[in-house]
């Protein structure tokens, strides 16, 4: 198959396959949303985005750098996956606890702790999935990464439905959430356990982790600009607002997937081409991709300032008004996400740029 036809075929299956999960996501906060009240809903809202920002700042670029060390090296797959397994371990410990001992320090409810607590572990969980994933999207087995993800959204469904039917507490949906990341780890795991060495690689681990450092800024950035707001909300007016702000961001932070899924396949391809010898294939994808963002973009932006309230009302209920505004105003942002330029930079290797 010819590279233009592979890159475009992987870019079908990643773009279909993310835009299912989300809707897959975004059905459960609906219902999540619709089943609890405001306030229990503000409360799970403000745990899971608590627990999100520190759980995302247990990455530190490891996910990508992990794409770009199995592309450059690939005769030390083993040792670079293994590192990046130890070095995810050892930094998710860490930033767990610092989030257990933040909370001291906060106005939050023992319930709204213990909630927080709770969602630290599978927010991490889920951190430790993302990492097999790269690790298959670095081979180009999209199928495959695509794949494990769509059967984790359909079982997360399936269970929240459940816990709904049978008239389940707040912390039901915490739970089957939880064990459902611990069983898809442990798969993963297993599956993948000739990629794992028994013996510490030291130096793999010391120069994997100084090459994640540009990746790992970029990315506690993005936590910040993502995540900030709704704790920052908590901690002022409490977490009935957090709910309210969630359902109007939350459009905004689930259309991230569109440009990265799209661009998503580019990153192991053109990490194999040099640029000094197929620069105008560096060229035809900055083209191609930029102007199909662009006018992605715009028509997301129109349609959230036009029909704001109507996409409210239809998906959370007359409830959640105030979230209006939210999303009007988060709307505005959109086109400013929507671009090719980080992938660019970083399949020229220059990622400290």
């Amino acid at each position: 198959m010819k590279d233009k036809s592979r890159v475009f075929l992987n870019s079908i299956i990643v773009f279909a396959s993310t835009i299912l999960e989300n809707i897959i996501f975004f059905i459960i906060n609906i219902i999540i949303a619709r089943y609890l009240s405001i306030e229990h809903f503000g409360e799970y809202s403000t745990a899971l985005g608590y627990a999100a920002f520190f759980s995302t700042l247990s990455n530190i670029g490891i996910n990508i750098a992990l794409i770009r060390s199995i592309n450059l090296y690939p005769d030390k797959k083993k040792e670079n996956f293994s590192a990046a397994f130890i070095l995810r371990c050892i930094i998710s410990v860490l930033i767990y606890t610092i989030m257990s001992v933040s909370l001291i320090f906060t106005n939050y409810s023992y319930e709204l702790i213990t909630l927080t607590l709770i969602m630290g572990v599978f927010r991490i969980g889920n951190e430790f999935l993302s990492s097999f994933y790269y690790s298959f999207d670095a081979e180009e087995k999209f199928v495959l990464s695509s794949g494990s993800r769509i059967a984790f959204s359909i079982s997360f469904l399936i269970l929240t439905t459940a816990v709904a039917l049978f008239h389940g507490s707040l912390f039901h949906f915490v739970y089957v959430r939880l064990w459902l990341v611990i069983v898809f780890v442990i798969i993963l795991i297993a599956t993948s356990g000739r990629f794992i060495s028994f013996r510490i690689p030291y130096k793999s681990i010391y120069s994997f982790f100084i090459e994640s450092i540009p990746f790992g800024i970029s990315s506690i950035l993005t936590v910040i600009y993502q995540r900030i707001s709704i704790i920052i909300l908590s901690l002022i007016h409490g977490s009935i607002y957090s709910g309210i702000f969630s359902n109007g961001f939350v459009f905004f932070t689930t259309l991230f997937f569109i440009p990265w899924n799209l661009v998503r396949p580019l990153t192991p391809y053109l990490y194999k081409v040099s640029y000094k010898d197929n620069s105008q294939k560096f060229q035809f994808a900055f083209d191609i991709y930029s102007k199909y963002l662009a006018v992605i973009s715009f028509y997301f932006m129109t349609g959230a300032l036009l029909y704001g309230k109507e996409v409210i009302y239809l998906f959370f209920g007359n409830k959640y008004h105030d979230s209006i505004i939210i999303l009007q105003i988060a709307s505005i942002g959109i086109p400013f996400i929507f671009t090719i330029a980080p992938t660019i930079i970083t399949s020229f290797d220059k990622q400290p740029v």
